[in-house]
């Protein structure tokens, strides 16, 4: 045998919509990831062109089920990732299930569709994401979030008008309503106070650095968002 022979790799692409796709990079040639991944993008393929063109209920359920099956099998799989690539592989699997999610619901309600199905796989990803992101994102860390869009929403953040000064952070949409952050004042109060009079002030305003510039809790922050709605049947 040859000790020499390297192990092949390639990025793998499955499309949601025209113009979005979820990339699995990384991903080894032949391998189970690779296997159970090409089966998934068979039949997604299928499930949206039978939703397109007015497939039957059964056609649509059976294609669901099976990728249901092809989507647990792949989280079950998540340990066979290349750790330093699994961030990325575990977000994009949320991804494509909340997505997957989605097209269930767009599945017409006069076609009888199972919702039990669609609860099914939001409820695998919910507990998908608590399995690899649930741990990161404490109540710490959400403080800090809500501590800094509370202040950004008040304009009390330091800009560096400095071109590529540390703190000239690009804008970004905001995580918490403004009733989040009015509760989040409102219920700590002194805390936050206390928290802008001991940070670094320059010119009179914080001079602080956005949590979501880390890019692995961004990673864990963007993948709590896109959850699907859980349903009551689907907790039991």
């Amino acid at each position: 045998m040859n000790s020499n022979t390297q192990t092949e790799i390639k990025d793998m692409y499955i499309k949601i919509e025209i113009e979005t796709i979820v990339v699995f990079n990384h991903i080894v040639v032949n391998s189970i990831l690779d296997i159970r991944l090409n089966e998934l993008k068979t039949d997604f393929d299928k499930l949206l062109r039978q939703i397109k063109y007015g497939g039957n209920v059964s056609e649509i359920k059976n294609k669901a089920i099976d990728i249901n099956v092809t989507i647990k099998n792949l989280m079950e799989s998540t340990d066979l990732v290349n750790p330093n690539k699994i961030n990325d592989f575990v977000s994009n699997l949320i991804k494509f299930t909340a997505a997957t999610v989605a097209k269930y619901e767009e599945v017409d309600n006069s076609k009888e569709f199972p919702r039990a199905i669609r609860n099914e796989l939001a409820n695998l990803c919910d507990k998908y994401f608590k399995r690899y992101f649930g741990r990161y994102l404490d109540s710490n860390v959400w403080g800090e979030i809500k501590f800094y869009e509370w202040l950004k929403r008040g304009d009390f953040i330091y800009v560096d008008i400095c071109a590529g000064g540390r703190w000239s952070q690009p804008e970004r949409e905001r995580y918490f309503s403004d009733d989040d952050l009015d509760k989040f004042f409102n219920d700590n109060q002194s805390y936050v106070i206390a928290k802008m009079l001991s940070s670094n002030i320059r010119a009179s305003k914080v001079n602080i650095a956005d949590p979501l510039s880390d890019v692995d809790t961004k990673c864990f922050v963007d993948s709590h968002k896109i959850l699907p709605k859980l349903e009551v049947d689907a907790l039991n």
